[in-house]
C-alpha cells in the first residue's frame, strides 16, 4: 500500500490509499482495516480532512469492505479499448 497526497476534484487537497492488496487466501478477515486506519490517521496528521482511494468496478469484496470503514463512491471512470 501506498499512501501520496493529490488534488481531488473540488479542488481540496486529500490523502489518496493506492495499491492496497490483500492476497486471495486472507481476505474477509478484517486484514485491510489496519493499514486504511493507519494511511488515515497519515492524512489527518496532514491537516487532510479527506482520503480517497480507487478500485475496480467488478471489486464486490472490496467495494463492501471500503464500504464498511465508511468509505461512499464518489465518481465513475468510464474507458473504451481502441482497436
Amino acid at each position: 500500500m501506498s499512501t501520496a497526497e493529490r488534488t481531488h476534484f473540488t479542488g481540496e487537497r486529500e490523502g489518496y490509499i493506492g495499491e492496497l492488496v490483500v492476497v486471495p487466501r486472507a481476505r474477509r478477515q478484517g486484514i485491510a482495516a489496519a493499514p486504511i486506519a493507519t494511511a488515515e490517521d497519515w492524512a489527518r496528521r496532514r491537516g487532510l480532512s479527506r482520503i480517497s482511494l480507487e478500485t475496480g468496478a467488478d471489486n464486490r469484496g472490496a467495494r463492501t469492505t471500503y464500504a464498511s470503514l465508511g468509505y461512499l463512491e464518489e465518481q465513475v471512470t468510464l474507458t473504451k479499448t481502441l482497436t
